[in-house]
């Protein structure tokens, strides 16, 4: 059968972490290894005492009828009126894994093996036929008829195959969990998958135990561990041989009870809470370098558009101190942003290959030279040299601006919107601040000061990449403690030199990992597309929006340039409340494309309302900018989720080349229409907008 991961090198509990959340926890002391002939399984990295908490699910984190996230499956169609528990459940795992790459409960997923277990359900007819005039015959017929009955159904969504992986994926591991609750003296009983606890293997003999604490399952040692004993389980009792043969494939007598029993949690709370405790301390490192990482991140994309926006800041004084004409001082400025419309593709590319931070730390070298270039061209008053530092600076723009998507994303599963409104509000800042100091400090220093001012941030560029590589190692060393210094990779290469094969490690077969142009699906090419009609319906009009205030409302320059500042600074203000809204809100990606489709739609209502003499401009403007803020924040929020994991350099190299091609297009197509005015121009992009907030709607309905 396909496997639908490309890759074999993550961490499962890393992955389990960011499902569980912060109210989930796993012992920081567990890892997760090869364990002979069961397979993989969690260890003690460490000792760990009896009553020690060492897994924690949350109730709204575990798979039950009933509150499975169908929406996350979206291209799965089937109905799913008159399923028993476990049949609904069994086929939300296999929709899941075919159709729900983008969603969270991937996670779960990826932390699963890839091929079925040695359930009765996955054998042959012959080795089923054995089992006759045994207990076990009838119930592994049972479930046998119940996949074919699933099979038959579900033909047109999903493959025999794909359920049978997710038959025996859940029959080896439910749970019953009996809730006892505090109220009543009534056990309300349901069968659910427990992510982190599903990694135990079988001993009969064990003694962990369930308990309630709140609103989560907790599972407790019930005798201490030293380092390198294996956490096992008795899967609730009751699994005779009967039930362990037909469900899981082997032998095992076992005559306690059939269930996990869920009383109250032991009054041994302290215990817990300093174990938490601990947890906290060990993560809050990870914690300060991955917004260590960010905060570097920022600088650079301050800089970056802090020296874009000089030449426009400084027009007439370039102009003036080189003695070059205005078609010059234009070309200067198209040098800068053609290479955009190829570039970010390439270094997305790259990216691809060797990583996201080395291409970032290239990126920043060259544009370190440029800087110095600019600067020691302006010393000497060479218009040539000049322009050359703005070419290499125009190489690496948009790479820069794009990069924060591959590089940061996965470490920000639950916190992405609002790190995209804290980039866009430094960005933005970066642009504002230009065009107030920029001036003041030519008026003081000359031009020479203020291209030097310019140059002096831009090589701090060097000092803020070093320290993303410092994080960064850092990260990976606070992560190998974390998880008692062993990851799946290493796991892996241990067996390997041991001698064992990769099946024995119930891994994903060998296979080259899908990262072409083809391995991105149709969505992500749709998505691209409205992105590209998003930025040609705003871009445009940053180049003739101030003439047309000025023409449509008789204004002055200063007026005119004072409201075109306003969607800049509203983007700047609103942004990091935009991402906190999104995050928090915890909206799946349908509602998040729906609410994109509606801000773009304020983009013509505002070109509209400026079209209305009556109308004052800063109301159209004030309304440009929030819609801006709202749809520019959405936009790359939602851009990680339509392409896979392992594609985000490609993908944001993609998207970055597309969108300086609709900002380009559009421009060039509007140059030759200049004869009918602005007005026309107005209504030219308006409708560009409507285009793309149509096929984002048409998005949220796919």
């Amino acid at each position: 059968m396909p496997s639908w991961v490309s890759e074999d090198t993550y961490d499962v509990l890393t992955l389990l972490r960011g499902l569980l959340g912060p109210d989930g926890f796993i012992h920081p002391n567990l890892r997760f290894a090869f364990s002979g002939g069961a397979g993989r399984g969690l260890f003690a990295a460490r000792p760990l005492r009896r009553d020690e908490v060492l897994l924690q699910v949350p109730l709204k984190k575990i798979l039950r009828k009933g509150s499975l996230a169908w929406s996350e499956a979206p291209g799965f169609k089937g109905s799913r009126k008159g399923l028993a528990e476990d049949e609904e459940i069994i086929v939300y795992l296999a929709a899941l894994r075919k159709y729900g790459l983008y969603s969270e409960w991937y996670r779960y997923i990826r932390s699963l093996p890839q091929d079925p277990p040695n359930s009765t359900v996955s054998w042959r007819p012959e080795e089923v036929a054995a089992l006759q005039g045994t207990p076990a015959h009838a119930p592994a017929r049972a479930l046998r008829r119940q996949l074919l009955r699933l099979c038959q159904r579900y033909v047109s969504w999903l493959t025999c195959e794909e359920l049978r992986w997710a038959s025996s994926l859940y029959w080896s591991r439910a749970n019953t969990i009996a809730l006892h609750p505090s109220t009543s003296s009534s056990v309300r009983s349901f069968h659910a998958l427990l992510p982190a606890v599903d990694l135990l293997n079988f001993d009969a003999g064990s003694t962990n135990y369930f308990r309630m604490a709140g609103s989560s399952l907790v599972y407790i040692a019930g005798s201490d561990m030293a380092a390198g004993d294996e956490v096992l389980d008795n899967y609730g009792g009751g699994k005779n041989d009967t039930y362990l043969l037909a469900h899981y494939g082997f032998l095992h007598q076992d005559e306690a009870e059939s269930y996990v029993s869920l009383g109250p949690l032991p009054l041994r709370p302290d215990g817990h809470r300093k174990l938490k405790k601990l947890y906290t301390a060990m993560t809050s490192s990870l914690f300060s370098l991955r917004w260590g990482l960010a905060l570097a991140q920022c600088w650079l994309l301050f800089i970056n558009h802090y020296s874009r926006d000089i030449t426009g800041a400084l027009e007439n004084e370039i102009e003036q101190g080189f003695g070059v004409s205005r078609a010059q001082y234009s070309a200067v400025n198209s040098i800068y942003f053609v290479p955009n419309l190829f570039v970010p593709l390439l270094a997305g590319m790259l990216a691809q290959r060797i990583g996201a931070l080395k291409v970032v730390t290239l990126i920043i070298a060259a544009s370190a030279a440029g800087h110095l270039v600019v600067g020691i061209g302006t010393s000497a008053e060479s218009f040539l040299l000049f322009s050359l530092g703005r070419l290499l600076l125009g190489v690496c723009y948009e790479t820069i601006d794009m990069m924060p998507l591959p590089l940061l994303n996965p470490l920000f599963p639950d916190n992405w919107a609002f790190l995209v409104g804290v980039f866009n509000g430094f960005l933005r800042l970066g642009s504002v601040l230009n065009f107030v100091a920029s001036p003041w400090i030519y008026e003081h220093y000359g031009l020479t000061a203020a291209f030097w001012t310019s140059s002096a941030l831009g090589l701090s560029g060097l000092a803020a990449v070093a320290a993303m590589w410092r994080f960064h190692r850092r990260m990976r060393f606070a992560s190998a403690e974390g998880s008692g210094g062993v990851s799946l990779v290493e796991a892996t290469q241990a067996a390997e030199a041991n001698g064992t094969c990769r099946q024995d490690l119930d891994l994903p077969p060998p296979m080259p990992p899908k990262t072409g142009f083809s391995a991105l699906p149709v969505q992500f090419w749709a998505f691209t597309v409205c992105g590209l009609c998003m930025y040609a319906a705003i871009v445009p009009f940053w180049f003739f929006g101030s003439r047309y205030l000025q023409d449509h409302f008789g204004c002055s320059l200063f007026f005119a340039d004072s409201m075109m500042l306003l969607p800049e600074g509203m983007i700047a203000l609103l942004s990091p409340l935009v991402g906190v809204l999104v995050d928090r809100s915890n909206w799946g990606l349908r509602l998040k494309l729906q609410v994109l489709s509606a801000s773009l739609l304020g983009f013509p209502i505002s070109y509209g309302l400026l079209m209305m003499a009556n109308v004052p401009p800063l109301f159209s403007m004030v309304l440009l900018g929030s819609c801006w803020a709202w749809s520019n924040c959405l936009f790359w929020a939602n851009s990680a989720k339509v392409m896979p994991e392992n594609m985000l350099s490609l993908g944001s190299g993609i998207i970055g080349t597309s969108l300086n091609l609709g900002a380009s297009i559009v421009p060039v197509i509007m140059s030759h229409m200049t004869d009918q005015g602005s007005l026309c121009l107005l209504i030219g992009i308006s409708a560009v907008a409507v285009v793309a907030a149509s096929g984002t709607a048409c998005l949220a309905k796919d």
